[in-house]
């Protein structure tokens, strides 16, 4: 009958649209046998051609919007296949492989969030694994919904300017901790590490290869003292050296932050010891810090005649994704050559 096309042919849509999985199915066939009042042996089970009656199509068109307004985290929100689990990113996924293969390989039309970031990279995301009512609200890794369990496992692939896969990144929550792989071109090198588990359990410091940059694995407790609020104040340097210090492996974190993520901005306040122009290069170092601990920054331009020494610098700096994830960050400025000064200033 034309009616049970009709119908069929919803649902079809509706199913490509929203990807919903089996309980999403169930739940809409429950209520349509509900609502047609059919009898033990007319009530659809499966998520096949359904016998409906034209009043059954106007009741779908009715119900669907509303069970979609319901449920909009769990049905309209692309996941990764629990199928396609960590090891299925180590073995199935490879370097130069586009957006198109990549999808074809997982099994989806689309990422769970398309990334692109002020450095011109595009970063696709999948999720896999989320908690009923949680909301991912990191563009990079959500290690706060790793660690509490409200993320199962996320995947990061970065496509370079030719659109081919530079970094895969997988980061997978288990007993232990979680389990972070990242792949990239390998330098060469024999002791080139792409997979390490971040826990608390280590005896010696772990480290992890991206490209040919070496870094030193945090611990879980590190990651765990995540608070959002943090980076909406101004700190000083040694504020910020602190920031950075990982107490149960007893060494700074240069490229991991406890309460910054990428994407953020850190809020700086400094007094400045010293200006210095090098006409050369037609850049100015501003040195900050504890007198202990200095930094120098380097600006575009002679801004010797702008500031003076003891005066407060207010900037402002962007922590930049290095790995697909974001979890391992530089903070600086996202231009290759000196930064404008007036760009990092804040009032």
């Amino acid at each position: 009958m034309k009616h049970y096309d009709e119908l069929d042919e919803q649902l079809k849509e509706l199913d490509e649209h929203y990807k919903l999985n089996e309980t999403d199915q169930e739940q809409i066939l429950v209520q349509l046998n509900e609502k047609m009042d059919l009898n033990n042996s007319e009530k659809k089970s499966h998520w096949k051609p359904l016998v409906a009656t034209g009043f059954a199509i106007i009741l779908l068109i009715v119900m669907i919007p509303l069970f979609i307004q319901n449920s909009t985290n769990e049905a309209s929100v692309t996941v990764l296949p629990e199928s396609f689990d960590y090891q299925s990113v180590k073995w199935e996924l490879e370097l130069g492989m586009t957006p198109s293969e990549i999808l074809e390989i997982i099994g989806l039309s689309e990422p769970s969030e398309i990334i692109e970031s002020d450095q011109g990279f595009v970063t696709y995301r999948f999720d896999q694994g989320i908690a009923d009512g949680y909301v991912i609200e990191e563009d990079y890794v959500d290690i706060d919904g790793l660690i509490n369990e409200k993320v199962g496992m996320q995947v990061f692939i970065r496509f370079d300017e030719n659109d081919e896969a530079k970094y895969i990144s997988a980061l997978d929550k288990i007993d232990a901790g979680i389990n972070h792989y990242h792949l990239s071109e390998n330098p060469g090198a024999p002791e080139f590490i792409t997979e390490q588990t971040i826990s608390d359990q280590h005896e010696h410091i772990q480290f992890f290869h991206i490209e040919d940059y070496v870094f030193e694995v945090p611990s879980l407790s590190f990651l765990q003292q995540y608070d959002p609020h943090f980076k909406e104040q101004f700190v000083s340097m040694e504020q910020f050296n602190a920031e950075q210090y990982d107490e149960i492996y007893d060494f700074l974190a240069w490229s991991v932050l406890k309460h910054y993520r990428a994407g953020d901005q850190i809020l700086i306040e400094e007094t400045i010891h010293s200006l210095e122009y090098e006409s050369n290069g037609d850049f100015t170092y501003i040195e900050v810090g504890p007198i202990e601990d200095t930094q120098f920054w380097a600006f575009n331009g002679d801004l010797t005649d702008r500031f003076t020494v003891g005066e407060t610098l207010r900037v402002k700096l962007d922590v930049i994704p290095f790995s697909a994830d974001g979890l391992y960050v530089k903070f600086g400025s996202s231009v290759d050559d000196f930064p404008n000064i007036d760009d990092h200033l804040v009032d």
